[in-house]
């Protein structure tokens, strides 16, 4: 490639329906235990490879105006974040859309990608052949690597994005204080949201529930809101540097939310992380080297908030290197983006 003259944006989960017919069910990538939070397997989901291959080649001799599309640029870049994993329909149309780009000769770039739990025939197929392929943490580099050696690790983007920030000054009463966000995250249901309230609670914190949004978490807390005296923020109604206000004003942060531990991170607050779908959390976590494990279940949620308030001030250090460690580990990003482009 030259450079990037012309540049088409594609809508988030397109094709996406169109897989929908091979979901697997919760069982089949959830770990659902008794007393635990539930959490994603590291195992595979069952896929009809042959039928998702079916698939893609009638979407490839149906939806001809993709074709054009890609005739009309010199790449394809897709912003993966957390949507392959597990064989669902996004991960799935996302596979497709690279498949055909590469079966068109044109160069991919795979980014800030968490890959988890897929098809190994499916990334046998599909892995092979993409020019840039960064991974937001070394979890997916060992799950990818078997399939593309040049496979890279670099934390998530948003990293970027804060660098051109200034973090908040905490005062020491937001650090002294009884302030606590909490955001689930893609797992939470209405009666792990109220546990984890009342955990809270108990603790002697004053929660602020942070709902980002997505899936059904906005009617969910909207409902749980009046019932239990809660505060919400929702995150879409803010700007970012808002945000990191109300964050760096908490003594604790509660979060099964990759982005939201990295913004705590940033601010130099304490994260009790919680599970989520993959293992965004702990990795990135573990790439930041902090020292706090996830909780795995709610009945060690009350001792895991005890700690935390108790090693607010060293924690609040750990958060801040663990940013600066993700930064640290973000530096060559751009020239390998560089290099792939030119």
């Amino acid at each position: 490639m030259t450079g990037l003259d012309r540049k088409i944006t594609l809508p988030l989960g397109l094709w996406a329906e169109h897989f929908k017919e091979l979901a697997p069910s919760s069982r089949d990538y959830l770990i659902k235990e008794r007393g635990a939070y539930p959490r994603g397997s590291d195992q595979p989901a069952r896929l009809d490879f042959d039928r998702w291959r079916a698939i893609r080649d009638a979407l490839s001799a149906r939806e001809t105006w993709f074709a054009a599309q890609l005739r009309e640029v010199e790449g394809l870049v897709v912003n993966a974040e957390g949507s392959i994993h597990h064989n669902l329909p996004r991960a799935l149309a996302l596979a497709a859309m690279i498949d055909i780009a590469k079966e068109a000769g044109l160069p991919v770039a795979l980014m800030n990608a968490t890959i988890q739990g897929m098809d190994r025939s499916l990334m046998r197929r599909v892995m092979p052949g993409i020019g840039l392929c960064q991974l937001r943490e070394d979890h997916s580099l060992r799950e990818v690597s078997p399939f593309l050696a040049s496979a890279f690790t670099s934390p998530d983007i948003a990293v970027f994005a804060l660098r051109a920030m200034s973090p908040p000054q905490r005062a020491r009463a937001a650090m002294e204080g009884r302030r606590c966000i909490v955001s689930h995250g893609v797992l939470a249901n209405e009666k792990t949201v109220r546990e984890t309230i009342n955990v809270v609670r108990k603790c002697g914190f004053d929660p602020t529930y942070l709902s980002i949004g997505d899936g059904q978490e906005t009617e969910m807390v909207s409902r749980l809101a009046p019932r239990m005296n809660l505060a919400v923020l929702h995150a879409g109604e803010i700007g970012l540097e808002d945000l990191m206000e109300e964050i760096a004003k908490s003594a604790l942060v509660i979060s099964g939310r990759h982005h939201v531990n990295i913004f705590s991170m940033f601010c130099g607050v304490p994260i009790v992380p919680l599970p989520s779908n993959t293992w965004k959390i702990e990795a990135t976590l573990q790439m930041a080297d902090y020292p706090v494990s996830v909780v795995s279940s709610p009945k060690n949620l009350k001792a895991a908030i005890d700690s935390a308030y108790a090693e607010r001030i060293p924690l609040g250090e750990a958060s801040e290197y663990g940013f600066s460690r993700l930064v640290e580990k973000s530096r060559e990003l751009p020239e390998r983006v560089t290099s792939w482009i030119s």
